[in-house]
C-alpha cells in the first residue's frame, strides 16, 4: 500500500489494530501454552510408566476442545 502524505489513523482503525494485534498476541501465547503442555504430558508418559492414561485422556480433551 503507497502512502503519499502523512495519514494519522482514525480512532476505530488505531483501536481495531490494537485490538487485532492483542489477539494475535493472545492467541499464539495460548498456542505456545497447548503445545508445551502437550509435549511435557507426553514426554511425561514415556518417562514414567502408569501415565499413559492421563496422556490419552489429554489428548482427547485437547482434540475435542
Amino acid at each position: 500500500m503507497i502512502q503519499l502524505g502523512p495519514k494519522r489513523p482514525g480512532p476505530y482503525e488505531a483501536a481495531s489494530h490494537l485490538t487485532l494485534t492483542h489477539l494475535m498476541g493472545t492467541l499464539v501465547w495460548l498456542a505456545t501454552v497447548v503445545v508445551a503442555l502437550t509435549a511435557i504430558v507426553i514426554i511425561s508418559a514415556y518417562l514414567l510408566p502408569g501415565t499413559e492414561i492421563w496422556a490419552r485422556v489429554f489428548c482427547w480433551t485437547m482434540t475435542a476442545a
